[in-house]
Formats: structure tokens, C-alpha cells, sequence
């Protein structure tokens, strides 16, 4: 299947100074398209790694507006979630993202702590390299639920660094240590094209015993210095040489 066999050429006489030759037209995807997690984070794990846990990221969180660790203050983890709370805290993470990514997703669960005012608001940031930009404000009238955004523009899809922030710098002033935000089950999701390797291989049983020995093999590759085409459309010559008489003996 995706591969059509045109007429075959004879070069010359079947001595061990001449060659065969066949042109073969192969049809086949030259990269396919996946949606892959690219980073997450679920802070089950939280007790035992602090920040760290995860897979995927190229830093730990990092915490804004203190730094007293993870497992106290403002910003910290809860055992199972990250815990925002107060005014003017951040807490973000980098990853690369593969090159030529598309659609990428930011998600995340929320739920909201203590008592917010209409606002206290929210932010999700991202920083592409150039600094961050604000994507999404979650306000206190939203109900606690899973959050996603695509968030492809303002994302560094070059194979640079990218930068997800959580921020609380415009809540009121002065807000209490359990009023904020838990979040839980952070990921980001993008479409990654992968190139396909493919490799034609053909045989001549050039002994007539039935049987395809690796020195009866040709074999071209899309990774070959001059590489095998895919494209359905040109056709791709494997040429065997420096084999003995065995058919004119036959």
C-alpha cells in the first residue's frame, strides 16, 4: 500500500559488470501531526518535589511578591494544588515549546478561597520572550471550573522559552491569607508535526533459491543523502550492481 511499481529497466547484460535497475513511486506522509502534552502539572506529587514536580517544564514555579518556599506564605503548594493567595503574588513557570507547534492550550482547574471582591481579579500571563502579556482575567463572579485558552499568538512557537504566569496584582489591597485561589492540573497541549522516516527496500533473488538475502537488498531512505520522495508523484530508482551471472546460468 503507497507504493505503485513503474516499468522496470534492464542495463545492459547480466554480468558482474552491469546493473538493474527498477523506478519505484511511493506515496507516503512525509510528517505526520499529533496533539501532544508538552508540559503538566498535577501537584500530586507536591509534598515531595516543592515546586519541581511535574513533566515537561524547564524551570520550577517561581514565586512573586515573596520567597519563602513552597511550602509556606502566599504562594505555595497544598498537597494536591498550587495555593494563590493575597495581593500582588505571581507564581510562574517556563517550557519550550517544539518549533512550528500549533494550537497550543493552556488549562487548568480552578477554585476560589476565602471571600474576593467583585475586584479581585485574577490574571493569566504569558511571556513569548518579549514580556508578558495578559490572555484571560478570571473575576470573582466566575464560578469555580476547569479553564482553557488557546494561546498559540502569544506563545513562543520558535523553539524559545515561553513563560505561563498566574498573578493576583490587582486585588484589593490588604487581602486576607485564605482569600485567593487554588489551582490544580496545569497543562499545556499543542499540535506537533514530527517528520516520518521511510525506507523502501527492494529485492532480486539473483540465485533463484527462493529466498531474499540481505546482499540481494537495495534500499533507499528519506534520510539518505540523496532521499527517497514521497510525494506519490516522482518515481525513485533503486539500481543493483556487481552482481554474478547467476541468471544467465539459470
Amino acid at each position: 500500500e503507497g507504493v505503485t511499481f513503474t516499468e522496470g529497466t534492464t542495463i545492459g547484460s547480466p554480468d558482474a559488470d552491469d546493473s538493474y535497475s527498477v523506478e519505484v513511486i511511493v506515496n507516503a506522509p512525509g510528517s505526520v501531526t499529533t496533539n501532544t502534552t508538552v508540559a503538566e502539572d498535577d501537584f500530586d506529587d507536591a509534598a515531595a518535589s516543592g515546586f519541581a514536580g511535574g513533566t515537561g517544564w524547564s524551570t520550577d514555579w517561581i514565586e512573586g511578591g515573596e520567597s519563602d518556599g513552597s511550602g509556606t506564605g502566599d504562594v505555595r503548594e497544598n498537597t494536591t494544588f498550587l495555593r494563590i493567595t493575597d495581593n500582588n503574588r505571581t507564581a510562574d513557570r517556563s517550557l519550550t515549546i517544539p518549533s512550528g507547534a500549533t494550537n497550543v492550550v493552556l488549562s487548568f482547574d480552578f477554585s476560589q478561597l476565602g471571600t474576593l471582591n467583585d475586584n479581585d481579579e485574577f490574571d493569566i500571563e504569558v511571556d513569548d520572550g518579549s514580556g508578558f502579556t495578559r490572555v484571560a482575567t478570571i473575576e470573582p463572579s466566575t464560578a469555580s471550573s476547569p479553564f482553557s485558552l488557546d494561546i498559540t499568538s502569544d506563545a513562543n512557537t520558535s523553539g524559545g522559552t515561553t513563560t505561563i504566569r498566574f498573578n493576583t496584582d490587582r486585588f484589593r489591597n490588604n487581602r486576607g491569607d485564605d482569600d485567593g485561589y487554588e489551582i490544580d492540573n496545569v497543562k499545556i497541549t499543542a499540535d506537533v508535526t514530527t517528520p516520518v522516516d521511510t525506507t523502501l527496500v527492494g529485492w532480486i533473488d539473483f540465485d533463484r533459491d527462493g529466498v531474499f538475502d540481505a546482499d540481494e537488498a537495495q534500499t533507499l531512505s528519506t534520510t539518505d543523502t540523496v532521499p527517497l520522495v514521497t510525494d506519490g508523484t516522482t518515481p525513485n530508482t533503486l539500481t543493483w550492481t556487481g552482481f554474478n551471472n547467476d541468471l544467465d546460468d539459470n
